[in-house]
């Protein structure tokens, strides 16, 4: 990380029992470097059918929640989809929800967070500036960059489709966003040494999946 020393950042949140280690006790026939991110989703689940390979087909097996209780969690757009998801399993848990947001939800209000900080779309240098002097309770556990977007329709080179907008506007909610708030938090004292940062991110910013998704290239 440009901003954040190698000490710091040593854990994934809501982690697995096994998931910092690089193998499984029931492995994929594949190399380490593509183990849990080979791009081709229905060829991975068939082989991990194959070997029985509970890291993926049973979850409940690897997944021990213990630890979050009396954590202090900040989760990006946790109003709703995934990172409401995620906010609804660290309560349930015991964990302590900071949730970052746009605006807040009637969901994500019922769950009554520790802390929502409101106002915030990651796109915006101003905005994520003042997170750390809305966060009141001391210090973040960890910090979950959850919010994302995509741009969903069809987009092909060869007919001008592409929307050059909404591409750069992926690229600054997906990768600069996460940027804005870790350094925010980090110089104002929020992430200490030992604190985590998990990062959501999508296979739409695969290389291999694109060839997965259309091997024979661009059609028209």
């Amino acid at each position: 990380s440009a901003f954040v020393p190698k000490s710091t950042v040593t854990k994934v949140a809501f982690t697995t029992r096994s998931s910092i280690a690089t193998t499984s006790t029931t492995p994929l026939a594949m190399s380490d470097s593509e183990r849990y991110t080979i791009p081709d989703q229905p060829a991975r689940w068939a082989q991990a059918r194959k070997e029985n390979n509970q890291r993926y087909i049973d979850i409940e097996s690897v997944y021990d929640p213990a630890y979050l209780k009396g954590k202090r969690v900040a989760i990006t757009g946790a109003n709703r989809g995934i990172g409401l998801a995620l906010a609804k399993e660290l309560v349930a848990q015991g964990g302590k929800l900071v949730a970052i947001v746009r605006s807040s939800s009637d969901e994500l209000d019922a769950l009554n967070p520790d802390e929502v900080v409101t106002g915030i779309d990651v796109t915006s240098d101003e905005a994520c500036e003042t997170i750390s002097s809305q966060i009141k309770g001391g210090p973040i556990d960890i910090l979950v960059n959850n919010a994302g977007y995509f741009y969903e329709p069809v987009e092909m080179v060869s007919d001008g489709s592409v929307n050059y907008k909404e591409q750069l506007k992926m690229i600054d909610i997906c990768a600069v966003g996460p940027l804005r708030v870790s350094a925010n938090m980090f110089q104002n004292g929020l992430l200490k040494e030992g604190s985590s940062i998990a990062m959501i991110t999508s296979q739409g910013g695969s290389i291999d999946w694109r060839t997965t998704q259309n091997p024979e290239g661009e059609k028209k």
